[in-house]
């Protein structure tokens, strides 16, 4: 055979067959030495971001860039492309955790409204309890330290309390970085803040969404049901029509993921208990009416203004013993709604005169009293607003509907005739028909002095005093307390009064 006709049978060139013909040795190849790829150096990171779920290339090029690499995208689509299917991301069983056990917090920006006039930035904090799934949130125009605090205090006093935990992406606000150990670093001011209303914060981890996932939905949730054809003339319209939103809608749908829970534990224990169908059918009526009324508390909560972390349960007794517990807790029997007697909390500032007046009247509620908060240098705003435009008597009976009335820091501001001639009016139509909480640092005799009419005094206290309880709380300040033992400052000696 001719080289033409080899060339042709095995598919090679005429050329190669006469070169391989002409060696006395098998003709072999040699292997060329393999070059090193740019992306090989970040192989490893790379493996180790697909087994936690990442393979979105343009995450991926973020990434390694960072850390130097200077190839194109093509080679790391070659890459990842074989290994999709062998680390597919598999179910997950879903966390859930205890009632009082966690709430999960985030940030979201809501877009731009027409605020006041002009085209403003708003964004929403949002916590949803683990639980129940409960949702509050709160709309402000920045998310610095300030506004984060403050929507925490608003979305407290919507939930009706606290959780244990409450778990946070890594914002700068409560995590300034992580250490050598790639523990979070806390915010110093709002480690405070956390310690001041007793939960303890957690950091989600990183690049792991669905250890807070049901606050990352709750976000959008809002932005696709809430903002949709609305319009708000100022930031407190918009939050005002929010916490309608959440009230009507939000807060009273069926949770899927809640109710089957709820059915699947109530099944469970059905199988176990061998209950009747009317039985697993009362049993499932009863955890709806226990959830209703929880809603309800925190609905009314909401609507008298009382603090809601402020608890009979974490008055601290042991640092004010010139308080009589056994009267509070005689008070917290609530008796004193049948009489209509009043209760006066005297004493300096920080003594929890304030404390004692919010649990009080969150007892109120909890056992479907009415009950309502106010400062009074507030409630003097209120009825002097509305006595300038003609509305005094319906504001008036505005207060007068609730079976408890919180009047709170009586005597730090000093009031003039009108006002006190508006608080004698408010307080005698009260008279034996509710019970009215007051709180004051002034001591019955200075009362003529900050309400600048002493007859007037004498009236008001007079009603204030006929059906009554005095509690006189002697002792240093908590918050100064506080202060000192960190080497702040001294504590003033307090006045009796």
């Amino acid at each position: 055979m001719t080289a033409v006709d080899l060339a042709l049978e095995y598919g090679y060139c005429d050329k190669t067959i006469r070169k391989w013909l002409k060696r006395e040795d098998t003709p072999h190849y040699k292997s060329r030495s393999k070059q090193p790829r740019k992306l090989d150096p970040y192989k490893e990171y790379i493996m180790n971001r697909m087994a936690e779920g990442v393979f979105n290339c343009e995450i991926l090029i973020r990434e390694i860039k960072k850390q130097g690499y200077t190839g194109g995208k093509t080679i790391l689509k070659d890459f990842v492309a074989p290994f999709r299917k062998q680390f597919k991301v598999v179910a997950v069983r879903r966390f859930e955790t205890k009632p009082g056990e966690q709430m999960q917090a985030d940030w979201g920006y809501l877009g731009k409204f027409l605020l006041d006039g002009r085209l403003r930035k708003v964004y929403i904090f949002v916590i949803v309890i683990g639980y129940s799934r409960f949702l509050v949130a709160h709309c402000t125009n920045s998310m610095d330290l300030e506004s984060l605090l403050l929507s925490h205090q608003h979305c407290f006093a919507m939930a009706g309390g606290v959780t244990k935990q409450i778990v946070y992406d890594n914002m700068k606000t409560v995590t300034i970085g992580r250490d050598t150990e790639h523990k979070p670093i806390w915010q110093t001011r709002f480690m405070d803040f956390a310690s001041y209303y007793g939960f303890k914060p957690v950091a989600h981890t990183p690049y792991k969404p669905r250890s807070k996932g049901k606050v990352e939905r709750a976000v959008d949730y809002i932005k696709e049901n809430f903002c949709p054809g609305r319009h708000f003339s100022d930031l407190a319209d918009l939050n005002q029509q929010l916490q309608h939103w959440l009230d009507t809608v939000a807060n009273v749908r069926i949770h899927g993921t809640t109710a089957s829970l709820i059915l699947e534990s109530k099944a469970e224990q059905a199988v176990k208990g061998n209950w009747s169908y009317i039985e697993f059918l009362n049993r499932l009526l009863e955890e709806e009416v226990v959830v209703r009324r929880k809603r309800s508390l925190v609905t009314r909560t909401r609507l008298a203004k009382v603090p809601a972390t402020k608890t009979l349960a974490s008055f601290d007794f042991d640092a004010q013993p010139s308080i009589d517990k056994r009267l509070i807790e005689e008070l917290s029997t609530l008796s004193f709604l049948d009489r209509a007697d009043n209760i006066l909390l005297l004493g300096p500032p920080g003594v929890g005169k304030t404390h004692l007046a919010a649990a009080l009247a969150l007892r109120s509620l909890e056992e479907g009293y009415t009950a309502y908060f106010i400062t009074l240098s507030k409630l003097m705003n209120t009825l002097q607003d509305a006595e300038a435009n003609n509305k005094l008597e319906k504001r008036i009976r505005t207060y007068l509907k609730p079976k408890v009335l919180v009047i709170d820091e009586v005597g730090y501001l000093p009031l003039n005739r009108s006002m006190a001639n508006l608080l004698f009016q408010l307080i005698s139509r009260r008279y034996e028909h509710g019970s009215i909480i007051l709180t004051s640092n002034k001591s019955y005799g200075d009362w003529g002095d900050f309400l600048g009419d002493s007859v007037l005094a004498a009236a008001i206290l007079d009603r204030l005093l006929h059906h009554s309880i005095t509690i006189n709380i002697k002792g240093e300040s908590y918050r100064l307390r506080d202060r000192t033992k960190a080497g702040v400052s001294q504590v003033p000696p307090t006045k009796e009064v």
